[in-house]
């Protein structure tokens, strides 16, 4: 048997070079996984969202799968809540006032003058 020596053809890196990665290859890695957890998150957000909506298609016998409707019925039931929450704050604010101006009739021979100063949060100060 006779073995031929043949030359080596180049096929790839070698050397000191080889198996060291580039700086753009981390920056690959890394641009990979943001998307990935902007993905994670989107996906989770949205979830959420049809899981709210699926159960409040259940809850007022609504089909899940007729969108506009339970679009709508969401919309007005939101609308309702916030006007709701509105009044019954507006009623507690007249009530503070009309308790405000009881007592500031007492206090009148006392003080003549009262102060009072909200910030946009609604807190009393």
């Amino acid at each position: 048997m006779s073995l031929v020596a043949q030359e080596q053809i180049n096929r790839g890196p070698q050397g000191p070079e080889f198996g060291k990665a580039a700086p753009v290859g981390l920056l690959v890695i890394v641009g990979l996984l943001v998307v990935i957890l902007a993905l994670g998150y989107l996906f989770n957000r949205r979830m959420k969202k049809m899981q709210a909506r699926r159960t409040f298609a259940e809850d007022h016998g609504i089909d899940p799968f007729d969108i506009d409707t339970i679009d709508r019925r969401m919309a007005d039931a939101e609308a309702a809540d916030t006007a709701g929450a509105t009044a019954s704050r507006a009623d507690a604010a007249d009530g503070a006032d009309t308790a405000d101006t009881a007592a500031d009739t007492t206090d009148v021979a006392e003080t003549t003058e009262v102060r009072r100063t909200e910030d946009p949060g609604g807190d009393q100060r």
